[in-house]
C-alpha cells in the first residue's frame, strides 16, 4: 500500500491529460489508506477536512480570477501580479496546519506512535521514525499537489506561484537570522539558533516536496475558460 500511493498517481499521469477535479481525487485517495492506517484517533478526521479545505481554497482561487480576468487557458499565459502574493501567505499558513493539525502546536513530536507500533513487532527506531516522517508528509504532499494544480488553472508559468513561496520564505529567514544572539543564556541562544536552522531548511524541504508533487500532479486539462 505504501508503494501504490505513490505509483496509482503517476501512472494516471501517464495515462494523458485529465481535469483537475479528477486529479486531485486520484492524489486524495491514493495516500488516503496510509494516512488512515498510520493514525489514530480524530487524525482521520483531520486528513478528510484538511483535504477539503484545499479543495474549498483552489475553487476560491480560480473563482476569484475569473471574476477579474478572462483567460483563454489553453493557450495564454499571465505574469505574476499582486494578486498572487496572498497565495504564498495563504502556502505558508496551510504549511504550518499540515505540520501541526493533527497533533498540538509545542512540537513535531506530538505524532503518537501508536499508530506506528501496530505493524511492527519489535522496536526498530529507523522504521518507525521513517514511518512517522511518511505520516507528517502525507499532508504537505496534499498543500503541493494543490498548490501546483492551482498554478495551472491560473495560467501562470510552470513553478512561478511556488518561486514567489521561496522568495517570502527567504524574507522569513532573514528575518530569523538577524535575531540570532551570541550572548545571554545558553536556552536564548539556542532557541534563536534553532529558529534560524528551522527555516533555513524549510526552504529546501519545501523544494523537495514540490518536486515530488509536481510529478505526481503532471498535465491537466482545464477547458476553454475560467468560468
Amino acid at each position: 500500500m505504501l508503494v501504490c500511493c505513490v505509483i496509482l498517481p503517476i501512472l494516471d499521469r501517464y495515462k494523458g491529460q485529465s481535469f483537475y477535479t479528477r486529479r486531485w481525487t486520484v492524489i486524495y485517495l491514493a495516500f488516503a489508506p496510509v494516512f488512515v492506517l498510520l493514525s489514530i484517533s480524530y487524525e482521520t478526521l483531520f486528513y478528510f477536512s484538511f483535504s477539503n479545505l484545499l479543495f474549498a481554497w483552489l475553487l476560491m482561487e480560480r473563482n476569484k480570477l475569473s471574476n477579474l480576468i478572462e483567460i483563454e487557458l489553453l493557450s495564454a499565459k499571465r505574469s505574476l501580479s499582486v494578486i498572487d502574493l496572498d497565495k504564498a501567505f495563504a502556502f505558508l499558513l496551510l504549511s504550518l496546519v499540515a505540520l501541526y493539525g493533527p497533533g498540538n502546536n509545542a512540537s513535531i513530536s506530538s505524532y503518537s506512535l501508536e499508530g506506528i507500533c501496530r505493524f511492527l513487532t519489535v522496536f526498530d527506531p529507523v522504521l518507525m521514525g521513517l514511518l512517522v516522517i511518511l505520516k507528517v508528509l502525507i499532508p504537505l504532499f496534499l498543500l503541493s499537489a494543490v498548490y501546483g494544480i492551482m498554478n495551472t488553472l491560473l495560467a501562470l508559468p510552470s513553478f512561478s506561484l511556488f518561486l514567489l513561496v521561496l522568495s517570502t520564505t527567504d524574507i522569513m529567514t532573514l528575518n530569523f537570522f538577524f535575531l540570532v544572539r551570541d550572548e545571554g543564556n545558553w536556552m536564548n541562544i539556542g532557541n534563536s539558533i534553532s529558529h534560524y536552522i528551522i527555516a533555513s531548511s524549510l526552504t529546501i524541504f519545501q523544494i523537495l516536496v514540490y518536486l515530488g508533487t509536481h510529478a505526481l500532479v503532471g498535465g491537466l486539462s482545464k477547458g476553454s475558460k475560467i468560468k
